[in-house]
């Protein structure tokens, strides 16, 4: 058994260390107090970017998309109507490009 000193001493530095952690809890509390408005404000700025990018690329896909039907339209007109082989082979060309690549599975 240790001696009454030296349980003393003992006893000091655990109360010691349980008042650190007690003061250490406080000060995580006031930091977290502190940082989370910030973090939240700041993860709100970057859902509103999200969001405002998402819309932006949403509009841009829907554009490309339309543009392509526009030249597949001017491509199946030219097939139609044009007498120049060379001028409906590339037609038949470029609607080859526009079509979407078929999946391969091995």
């Amino acid at each position: 058994m240790p001696e009454p000193s030296a349980a003393r001493t003992a006893l000091r530095e655990r109360l010691m260390e349980a008042l650190r952690t007690v003061g250490l809890a406080r000060n995580l509390a006031a930091y977290r107090d502190a940082v989370l408005p910030v973090f939240e404000e700041a993860l709100a700025e970057v859902e509103q970017l999200m969001t405002s990018r998402s819309v932006t690329l949403r509009r841009r896909a829907e554009q490309a998309e339309a543009a392509v039907e526009r030249v597949r339209r001017l491509q199946e007109m030219t097939i139609a109507s044009s007498c120049r082989v060379q001028a409906i082979d590339q037609a038949r060309d470029t609607l080859r490009v526009l079509e979407p690549p078929k999946e391969t599975r091995g």
